[in-house]
C-alpha cells in the first residue's frame, strides 16, 4: 500500500499550481486510494489518504506530509514527507522523499497546468509511471499487473480530521463486515505414492477444518487423517500467521513452535507454496478451487533413502457433514 500514497504528491501539484497568491499557503486533501486488478474490473485493495501541503509564494518549492490508513488488516499506516523543487525556467519538479523511500519527477504538459505526467522510483528499485488531470483530485498510476487511482478532495483545516475519521470509519465497517470469523470444512481423499516407482503406498480419508481470523491475519487449521487400510488415525493442528505487509506466513504448532513457512502466490490467497519440517522435510503447493482444496507435496524421510508424494483432493462440505465424518465407524450403531 505504500506505493499508493506516494502518488498523492503528484496529484496535488496541479491544485497548488493554480492557487492565486492571496490563497493560504497550506492546503489539505482527503480521499480514497484504490488498487485495481490487471483488468481494472475490481478493487483489490483500499485505503484512506490525507495530506498537508505547504508551498512557497512563487510555487518553486512544495512540501507534502501524508499518511495512508489501510483497509487491509495488519497493515500499519504509511507516512511520508516529500519536497518538490521546480527546476529553473521549467514546469518540471524534482521529488525527493525525506527518508529516501522514493524520488522522481513530474511535468505539467499544458499551459493551464491541468494535465501532468511523472515517474517515481522507490528505493527497492520499482518504478511507477503517473498520469493525472483536474484540480489535483484524481490520478492513476499503472504497472502491468495492476493500476492504482487516488481520488482526493480539498477540505478546510478545521474539517480535515473529522472528514478523515468518518471516511476511515466507513471503510473499516465495510472491511470488517467482509472479514468476520469464517470457518471452512473440507473432506476427501489423500493418496501417498512412492516418489520413484509411483506405486500407491496407502490411501487415507482426510478432514480439514480451517478457521480464518482476517483481523489477526491468521488461520487456525485442524487436520484429522484416517488410514483406510489400517484404520489408524493421525491428528495435528497448526496456526498460520502471516507477517506484516508480506505474503509469507509462519506455521506454528499449538504450543507456538515454528516448523515452516507458507508463501501465498497471489493476492486472493487461493494459491500457495510451503516448506515444512515435522521432522521430515516437506515441500509442496496447494490451491483452492471452486469445489474445494487440493494439494501436492513431497516428503523426504529423515533417513534420506525414501521420498513420498502425497496428493490431497478435498471437497468443501458443511459443518454437519464434516462432524459426521469424524465419527468412527465402530461407534455408529444400527
Amino acid at each position: 500500500m505504500r506505493y499508493i500514497i506516494a502518488a498523492i504528491l503528484l496529484s496535488t501539484l496541479l491544485s497548488c499550481a493554480v492557487l492565486k497568491p492571496e490563497k493560504p499557503r497550506e492546503s489539505y486533501l482527503v480521499g480514497d486510494a484504490l488498487e485495481y486488478d490487471a483488468n481494472g474490473d475490481s478493487v483489490t485493495e483500499r485505503g484512506v489518504v490525507f495530506l498537508k501541503r505547504t508551498h512557497s509564494k512563487d510555487m518553486s518549492i512544495i512540501t507534502e506530509k501524508g499518511i495512508e490508513l489501510s483497509g487491509t488488516p495488519g497493515v500499519e499506516p504509511y507516512q511520508y514527507e516529500a519536497r518538490l523543487t521546480r527546476l529553473p525556467q521549467s514546469e518540471v519538479y524534482e521529488i525527493v522523499e525525506k527518508s529516501g523511500d522514493f524520488k522522481g519527477q513530474v511535468t505539467f504538459t499544458d499551459k493551464a497546468n491541468n494535465i501532468w505526467v511523472g515517474e517515481i522510483q522507490y528505493k527497492d528499485g520499482r518504478r511507477m509511471n503517473y498520469t493525472g488531470q483536474g484540480q489535483g483530485q484524481r490520478e492513476t498510476k499503472e504497472r502491468k499487473t495492476f493500476s492504482k487511482t487516488n481520488e482526493l478532495n480539498t477540505v478546510g483545516k478545521d474539517k480535515l480530521w473529522l472528514v478523515t475519521a468518518k471516511q476511515y470509519q466507513a471503510l473499516w465497517q465495510e472491511v470488517s463486515a467482509a472479514n468476520t470469523k469464517q470457518t471452512h470444512y473440507y473432506v476427501g481423499e489423500s493418496v501417498a505414492k512412492d516418489a520413484r516407482s509411483k506405486q500407491v503406498i496407502h490411501k487415507a480419508r482426510t478432514f480439514v477444518k480451517r478457521v480464518h481470523l482476517p483481523n489477526e491475519d491468521q488461520i487456525l487449521e485442524s487436520v484429522h487423517v484416517v488410514d483406510l487400510a489400517r484404520g489408524m488415525t493421525n491428528d495435528y493442528s497448526a496456526v498460520i500467521q502471516c507477517r506484516t505487509r508480506s505474503r509469507v506466513c509462519d506455521v506454528k504448532n499449538s504450543e507456538g513452535k515454528g516448523f515452516g513457512t507458507i508463501t501465498y502466490l497471489d493476492k486472493t490467497r487461493k494459491k500457495w507454496s510451503y516448506q515444512l519440517k515435522v521432522p521430515s522435510a516437506i515441500s509442496g503447493r496447494g490451491w483452492l478451487s471452486e469445489a474445494g482444496l487440493k494439494a501436492e507435496r513431497k516428503i523426504n524421510m529423515p533417513t534420506g533413502k525414501r521420498s513420498i508424494l502425497v496428493y490431497d483432493d478435498l471437497q468443501e462440505v458443511g459443518e454437519m457433514e464434516y462432524q459426521f465424518g469424524l465419527i468412527p465407524v465402530s461407534a455408529i450403531k444400527e
